[in-house]
């Protein structure tokens, strides 16, 4: 083997070695009502286009327009996959029923922002 393959072949191994990161971002009108819990909303994350070959890590946060701040769940990841995952949402808006929460999603704009993240080999 030439010394010029043998150098591709180490950096080939350290870029095995280096993680995979894919990221994106809901829409606010991707929120459905979650009909187990009154109160609640989810969203299903489809990371199909990431190509990951194992279920990553994933990352989240909630960012809108108003009161996402008083949000639960925002961090919780749900059925991980390669090809995606779910996050529930519950407002502790006192009250609020699912009803006035999807009503308000169009002003409120809350937005799922997602990073997936994998080991190299």
């Amino acid at each position: 083997m030439s010394d010029q393959q043998q150098k591709i072949d180490v950096q080939q191994k350290t870029i095995e070695k280096l993680p995979t990161f894919c990221q994106g971002k809901t829409s606010f009108d991707q929120w459905k009502p979650y009909a187990i819990y009154q109160h609640g909303i989810v969203v299903y994350v489809n990371t199909t286009s990431c190509q990951f070959k194992q279920s990553p890590t994933y990352f989240t946060s909630l960012s809108g327009h108003e009161q996402h701040w008083q949000v639960t769940g925002t961090t919780s990841i749900y059925d991980e996959t390669p090809t995606g995952f779910a996050v529930f949402l519950s407002p502790m808006l006192g009250a609020e029923t699912i009803k006035n929460t999807m009503a308000m999603l169009p002003v409120r704009k809350w937005e799922l922002n997602w990073i997936g993240v994998t080991q190299g080999k």
